[in-house]
């Protein structure tokens, strides 16, 4: 292979290569039906009957929610139901964008309705120091 042969063959390889990130970073911005998405914000409303959950994400956008029969939903390491949930609790939830449902697989709290703590830093905070030994 000559010199200008060689150079033909890694300019197109590097002409794929562009080609191929740009496509992919273009899809990027789109995600795929059926992949996991997050969300995160203040729940504005629930309803149990249907299982569903109104999430503020932002100052004037909101998301709804139906949650999947399984969808896990915890407070730190405590697994919770849907009616320990209440308005005002902030939440991040983990869901699939399904036709044009969005369907949540988990809904983690990250601070409980009306609290100024994370939801977690209650449960993984020892309640009393362990005692100390001194060496003998």
């Amino acid at each position: 292979m000559t010199r200008r042969q060689g150079l033909a063959v890694v300019s197109m390889a590097l002409l794929g290569l562009v080609i191929g990130s740009s496509a992919a970073w273009a899809e990027q911005g789109r995600p795929l039906s059926g992949s996991m998405m997050t969300s995160s914000g203040t729940i504005a409303s629930i309803d149990a009957q249907s299982k569903t959950l109104r999430l503020k994400t932002g100052p004037v956008s909101w998301k709804n929610f139906q949650l999947d029969q399984e969808a896990r939903i915890t407070s730190g390491l405590r697994k919770l139901e849907l009616n320990d949930l209440a308005p005002g609790t902030e939440v991040r939830v983990e869901y699939q964008q399904e036709g044009n449902r969005q369907i949540a697989h988990r809904v983690d709290v990250m601070r409980p309705s009306g609290s100024n703590t994370p939801a977690s830093s209650k449960l993984e905070a020892p309640s009393e120091p362990a005692p100390r030994t001194q060496p003998e």
